[in-house]
């Protein structure tokens, strides 16, 4: 009997093996949908730049980008690790305060170089 099974890695796509009592069948690569409504919102209305150091992977992004999705405030963020940058949308009528943005990034293994506005 086969089972498919489905690995996301972060930002890369989608692996898709078949395993049968044989063994794992070749993996296929398939394209994840890059074209998030939210992902491109955050890109182009970010208000908040947060350089962040040390991020050297996809992992590494997709660590920093849970913890702070949990920090009150952000809407929507996009974490890049090849820029060593985070882009984050605030919530209508409030803002993320930087104390617990920097906790986040400091949770999830890294720290945070510098916080600015996007239209500075």
């Amino acid at each position: 009997m086969k089972t498919m099974e489905t690995l996301k890695l972060a930002g890369l796509g989608v692996l898709t093996a078949a395993v049968g009592a044989s063994g794992a069948a070749p993996l296929q690569k398939e394209r994840a949908d890059r074209s998030e409504p939210a992902t491109q919102r955050a890109l182009e209305e970010a208000s908040l730049i947060l350089e962040i150091d040390g991020m050297a992977c996809a992992y590494c992004a997709s660590v920093v980008e849970e913890e702070l999705r949990a920090v009150p405030g952000v809407a929507a963020l996009v974490v890049h690790a090849t820029d060593g940058v985070a882009r984050i949308r605030p919530a209508e009528g409030t803002e993320p305060a930087e104390p617990e943005l920097r906790t986040a990034v400091e949770r999830a293994g890294f720290s945070l170089g510098s916080v600015r506005r996007s239209d500075s």
